[in-house]
């Protein structure tokens, strides 16, 4: 405790006397990361401190409501994430593993929270959500732990969020409108759905008058475009571009549930149960991807746009960023590996998706580390690179 303490006045003393104008970058990013770690291994702490307090009642006497509320107080931290910390630290009773990462530094509150969780539901899967949490980020981390918790009954789930759906909207004392809605991942697809053809109409006028906005100023916008475009009686036109993409496996789809390493879910919103999906294999705007049938992979055309199948596939696959540890999802750019002019023909296992910053700098010879699934970005001349004599070729004349 001494010890601790000691620590605590050492570190105070020299953050009061920071001044970080005195480091050169690369000295002030080393401390960055020293920071970053000791904060890590601070919150494991907090967070294995704060399960004690509360299953000894130590918090009792200062008129707190629950041991969430003590702790939320006392951290300055609102009562769910209080709440949230005190669950996780119980549920690392029975990860071992995820908690030696913790202890030792290599996962962070919100890290370990996500693989809690999703280990909880499927212990199968912890080892998985561990690799994940080294490698990508907090955003990839938290949908594989979805996934990972669809196996633990998805479909009850789902009854429980919908029981507790809501929508409220209010106004902030400055007179700024604010919405907040809750609701099933069903739910929320469709609204998702909706609203992407005005989102990208708002980005394309947007475009087009030079204005330079963030995509959640463009979604604000696309969901006013929606209202309105409702009339008078309530009815409103769907858009005919709308599509919801099912990602299934078909053994999962004939048993009824999914088991660990199977798939039921609305690409890019969630998990979904296997009746939903049944149910939602009627809607005609549906584009069905089940897992176990043709190989996407080798659709070929000769053209050099990507085919209305080929684009299915993408989404089905996941257009993001390809860049490990990136994760966005909007205006991503589908190019071709080796240039189509050399190629004449469009094939799936020739196609890269980076976002605008990341493409940018493939131009300018950046290159991604050999090596299956999301790599690194290197820079030129990186080691990792190595030495490729063969850069013109097509993956399929290398592999000849």
């Amino acid at each position: 405790m001494f010890v601790a303490a000691a620590t605590r006045d050492q570190l105070a003393d020299w953050v009061a006397e920071l001044e970080p104008g005195v480091y050169s970058g690369t000295d002030a990013r080393t401390l960055l990361d020293v920071m970053s770690d000791i904060k890590r291994l601070a919150g494991a702490a907090e967070l294995l401190l704060a399960k004690r307090v509360a299953e000894t009642n130590a918090w009792h006497g200062a008129g707190d409501r629950s041991a969430a509320h003590w702790l939320a107080r006392r951290t300055g931290t609102s009562v769910g994430e209080a709440k949230a910390k005190l669950e996780t630290a119980d549920r690392l009773a029975d990860l071992p593993r995820t908690s030696e990462a913790l202890r030792a530094g290599r996962l962070s509150e919100q890290q370990a929270q996500a693989v809690s969780t999703g280990a909880s539901a499927d212990p199968e899967a912890e080892e998985d959500l561990l690799s994940v949490a080294e490698r990508e980020s907090l955003k990839e981390l938290r949908d594989q732990s979805r996934r990972a918790q669809a196996v633990d009954n998805e479909e009850g789930r789902q009854r429980r969020i919908h029981r507790r759906r809501s929508l409220r909207h209010w106004q902030d004392p400055d007179g700024t409108f604010r919405m907040s809605f809750s609701g099933t991942t069903e739910a929320g697809a469709k609204i998702v759905a909706a609203l992407k053809p005005f989102r990208d109409r708002a980005m394309k006028v947007a475009h087009r008058e030079g204005r330079s906005e963030s995509i959640d100023a463009h979604a604000a916008d696309a969901l006013v475009a929606m209202a309105e475009a409702v009339d008078g009686d309530g009815n409103g036109t769907r858009s005919s571009n709308v599509k919801i993409i099912l990602v299934a496996d078909v053994e999962a789809m004939r048993r009824g549930h999914v088991e660990h390493g199977e798939t039921c879910e609305i690409r890019g919103v969630g998990p979904v149960p296997v009746d939903t999906a049944r149910r939602l294999l009627g809607d005609a705007a549906l584009a069905v991807v089940i897992k176990e049938g043709v190989d996407v992979q080798n659709v070929t055309h000769p053209k050099r746009r990507t085919n209305a199948h080929q684009r299915t596939a993408l989404e089905f696959l996941g257009v993001r960023c390809d860049i490990e540890g990136c994760d966005s999802t909007d205006f991503v750019d589908i190019h071709h590996v080796i240039e189509w002019v050399r190629t004449h023909h469009t094939r799936l296992d020739e196609l890269e998706a980076s976002c605008k910053y990341h493409h940018r700098l493939k131009h300018k010879g950046w290159k991604r580390r050999a090596g299956p699934g999301r790599q690194p970005l290197l820079p030129p001349g990186h080691p990792d690179l190595g030495v490729d004599t063969d850069d013109c070729a097509t993956p399929n004349e290398k592999a000849a």
